[in-house]
């Protein structure tokens, strides 16, 4: 079986037979769909055994966690670590599979796994280290993809409530209605103080606009206008990470979608659902010149965005 086939085959049963998605051969892709409503960041690589595969997860029935479907089933919980371009490695254990054959799965930790998540969106390898009984191993794992896949599931997965996730990252609670500036600084506080300056944010950071055409102010933040330096980690050339926030009254900003992208445009036309159109990079569309790529998102009611396609 050619090796893009087994990869698809394997992401599939790792995702609850998500059949028919389209995927990438290699790197990362992000799923959702099938029974329970998956969602998922995942990449597979060839390993003693078949195909080794990691993932970023959660479903209406499970939690947001890391997950790993093994070559071989294994019956009991399995330690292990990840090491992102050769940082100490993060400690996580991975509970027994609830189905023969199913995924292992770390459960979520907001001090832990946030910061994990942003090493894997960053980094460019990761190395897994673990036993499953048969004595240490390691699984090496390429991190293309890695930014824009993750992204979409911290945008799309809910915070555990048991984890008491603080109000940063993609997935972060809703901030309060007026203050989307506290859902941005939630986030880059942190990246600027390890840079040693402070928060400034810089002009363009955060736009209004109006995504449902509700009359309620939405938000999008520009994360290469974040300062202190940071602009390298949220940016690929003219693409830079974008979060869309849903302004959903009372409840406050909601993150609805991050995507890469230069720029973004709501076109409303009578009798349709608005779309969301992200001006991007040419090789988003899988074109290596020519012009840019348009990326699509019909915005349903609720401030649901839906992938239309690129163009």
């Amino acid at each position: 079986m050619p090796v893009p086939t087994m990869i698809r085959s394997c992401l599939a049963v790792l995702l609850l037979c998500l059949a028919g998605l389209p995927l990438r051969a290699e790197g990362w892709s992000y799923l959702s769909g099938g029974p329970g409503g998956q969602r998922a960041a995942a990449t597979c690589e060839l390993a003693e055994g078949g195909l080794f595969c990691l993932s970023l997860t959660c479903s209406d029935r499970q939690e947001l966690g890391f997950a790993l479907q093994f070559p071989i089933p294994v019956p009991q919980p399995v330690e292990g670590g990840i090491s992102v371009d050769g940082a100490p490695a993060v400690a996580l254990r991975f509970e027994r599979p609830v189905t023969v054959g199913g995924p292992a799965v770390a459960p979520w930790s907001a001090e832990r796994d946030l910061a994990l998540v942003e090493a894997l969106r960053r980094g460019q390898r990761a190395v897994l280290r673990y036993d499953s009984g048969s004595g240490a191993r390691e699984q090496v794992f390429s991190l293309a993809g890695s930014a824009r896949a993750m992204g979409q599931v911290m945008a799309a997965c809910p915070a555990p409530a048991a984890a008491g996730m603080p109000a940063r990252g993609d997935a972060a609670p809703a901030v309060p209605p007026g203050s989307p500036l506290a859902y941005a600084a939630a986030r880059m506080e942190p990246l600027c103080a390890a840079a040693g300056q402070p928060f400034d944010p810089a002009a363009g950071l955060i736009v209004p606009t109006d995504l449902d055409r509700d009359g309620q102010p939405d938000a999008v933040i520009d994360w290469g206008r974040g300062g202190c330096g940071t602009r390298a980690g949220f940016c690929r050339g003219e693409d830079c990470e974008m979060t869309f926030l849903h302004n959903r009254g009372a409840a406050g900003y909601v993150p609805i979608l991050t995507v890469a992208g230069q720029d973004h445009e709501v076109v409303t036309v009578e009798g349709f659902d608005p779309n969301l159109t992200i001006r991007a990079a040419a090789s988003d569309c899988g074109r290596s010149e020519g012009p840019d790529c348009a990326v699509i998102y019909a915005i349903r009611p609720g401030g649901m965005p839906e992938l239309i396609g690129r163009f």
